[in-house]
């Protein structure tokens, strides 16, 4: 099942669905682009993998009587999944998939010199396409909150 009160447990919350990754896919990253308070890489589901999890985990929510948020959607139509604690948030489902490469641990005292430093650096940025061989859903209290070391337990 799907919980959100765990946010450092592995899941696969829907091993025998049809639409979950199964085998390797293709992930293209591109698009290096600074965004004031983070850095971060477009990410092209080349092969429909991810469109595909996140399918599954909507189908494993809504068999226990939850209902995710998509994307910007209204967290006021969202419903925890049944056993979930009360004090759970509704499932977000994100309908982007990027990854952020760089996070700023505070305003930069000048927002035009890192815009300036960052495009610097990013213009030997060329677009890379990797082969995925696996799959880890993570539960997360707090979005963007996990780390490495919680998804390999």
């Amino acid at each position: 099942g799907v919980a959100a009160s765990h946010p450092r447990r592995r899941r696969d919350p829907s091993p025998q669905a049809p639409t979950w990754p199964r085998g390797s896919f293709r992930l293209t990253f591109s698009n290096l682009a600074f965004r004031g308070n983070c850095a971060t890489l477009a990410v092209s589901d080349d092969d429909d993998a991810i469109l595909g999890a996140r399918a599954a985990l909507g189908k494993a929510i809504a068999a226990r009587d939850g209902r995710a948020v998509i994307g910007g959607g209204p967290r006021s139509e969202g419903r925890p999944p049944r056993g979930a604690p009360s004090s759970d948030p509704a499932p977000h489902v994100p309908d982007i998939v990027h990854s952020t490469v760089l996070r700023w641990a505070a305003e930069p005292a000048s927002r035009a010199e890192a815009h300036e430093a960052f495009e610097a650096i990013a213009a030997d940025f060329r677009p890379l396409t990797v082969d995925v061989t696996g799959v880890v859903a993570v539960a997360e209290t707090a979005p963007l909150m996990h780390g490495a070391e919680e998804v390999l337990r």
